[in-house]
């Protein structure tokens, strides 16, 4: 490559740097947030993840509030439990009745939230550090 292609190529590259420094949670957040409430039951949260195109619900009480977060991996975990325990000879939920299930024994009670104006970089270390693969933007408590 010659040197003033690359002289191009760094000062492109420091640009999308530049860009990537003012883009904040609001910019990137997905609006509206697919939630479920908290007495739903399992059928349910998957026709709404499915509906919604995520792999991941807040779960509000009946105030509205965040209490937490209803992941397919938590589905997922929790069928494949059950069917484990059928097949083992133990009770446990048939595969075809895992659907009427509710979401309170299956939902994280622990979820992290940042500000709207936080960073990329402030919203990866919070990602990191919590080892979560969400989180929630809040503001004025909401």
């Amino acid at each position: 490559m010659r040197r003033e292609e690359s002289m191009k190529t760094m000062a492109s590259s420091k640009g999308k740097r530049r860009k990537l420094d003012r883009v904040s949670a609001r910019d990137i957040m997905t609006v509206p947030v697919a939630v479920v409430g908290e007495d739903a039951t399992v059928g349910t949260a998957e026709q709404i993840m499915n509906a919604r195109d995520v792999s991941g619900l807040a779960v509000l009480d009946r105030a509205g509030r965040v209490v937490g977060v209803l992941s397919a991996r938590d589905i997922l975990r929790y069928e494949a439990g059950q069917r484990k325990r059928l097949l083992s000879g133990r009770k446990g939920v048939p595969f075809d009745r895992v659907g009427e299930r509710s979401i309170s024994d299956l939902y994280s009670r622990r979820f992290v939230t940042v500000s709207p104006k936080a960073g990329l970089e402030e919203i990866a270390s919070q990602m990191i550090q919590n080892w979560v693969h969400r989180l929630f933007v809040e503001e004025k408590g909401r």
